[in-house]
C-alpha cells in the first residue's frame, strides 16, 4: 500500500509540474505583466524555457531569454532539475511494480485488503492542505530546508529576476493542485478496488 501511495505522489508531482495553466492564472492574478514589463507571452515563453530545462534531460544549460541568472541561481535550478529526473525515475519504476502488484491482487483475489486502506487516505490531502493554509511561509522554507543543503533558493531579484514571477501565489496553487490530484488519484484507486469487489461477489 506504501508503495502505492509513494507512486501517486510521483505522478501527481509531474502532473503538478506539467499543468502550466496554473502559471497563466498567476500572471493575471499576481499582475506579472506589469511588475516585470513584460507582455504576458513573453513571460510565459520564458516560464517554459525554465521549465523544459528542469524536465528535459538533454538540455544541459538554463537560458531565458529575458531573465539572467547568477551562479548560485543556476546551481539551485540545477538541484531542483536533479530532483525532477529522480521523481521521474521513481514514477517510472513505481508503475511497472505498481502493475506487477495489481496483477497479483487480482490473481489472488485480494482487493478486499487495500479497500478501506484506500478508503481512509482521503483525509491524507486534506489534512495536509489545512497544514499548508495555516502557514504557507513557514511551510515553504520548511520544504526547501529539508531538499536542499544550502540557501541558493532564496533569490536576489537583482541577480535572479525570474524569482519575480515564481510568486509565493503560484507556490501556493501548485501545492493545493498537487493536493486535489492526489485526492483523485486516491478516488481513482478506491473506484476500482470496489469495481473488483463488486465484480466478484
Amino acid at each position: 500500500m506504501v508503495l502505492l501511495h509513494l507512486l501517486g505522489v510521483a505522478v501527481v508531482i509531474i502532473v503538478v509540474i506539467n499543468s502550466t495553466f496554473l502559471f497563466g492564472w498567476s500572471i493575471k492574478y499576481d499582475h506579472l505583466e506589469e511588475m516585470v514589463g513584460l507582455s504576458a507571452s513573453n513571460i510565459h515563453k520564458n516560464y517554459m524555457q525554465l521549465l523544459d530545462y528542469l524536465q528535459f534531460p538533454w538540455i544541459k544549460n538554463l537560458h531565458m531569454s529575458d531573465f539572467k541568472s547568477s551562479a548560485h541561481g543556476l546551481e539551485h535550478m540545477q538541484e531542483v532539475k536533479h530532483l525532477f529526473m529522480f521523481d521521474f525515475s521513481v514514477a517510472i519504476v513505481l508503475s511497472i511494480i505498481a502493475a506487477l502488484i495489481f496483477y497479483r491482487i487480482n490473481k489472488q483475489n485480494e482487493w478486499w485488503m487495500y479497500y478501506r486502506p484506500f478508503k481512509v487516505s482521503y483525509v491524507i490531502p486534506v489534512i495536509t492542505s489545512g497544514v499548508i493554509l495555516m502557514n504557507f511561509n513557514n511551510f515553504f522554507i520548511m520544504f526547501h530546508e529539508v531538499f536542499f543543503r544550502n540557501n541558493y533558493w532564496v533569490f536576489d531579484p537583482d541577480l535572479d529576476p525570474v524569482i519575480n514571477i515564481l510568486t509565493d501565489n503560484f507556490f501556493l496553487s501548485c501545492f493545493m493542485a498537487g493536493l486535489i490530484y492526489l485526492e483523485i488519484y486516491f478516488l481513482i484507486i478506491n473506484l476500482v478496488i470496489k469495481k473488483q469487489l463488486n465484480f466478484r461477489k
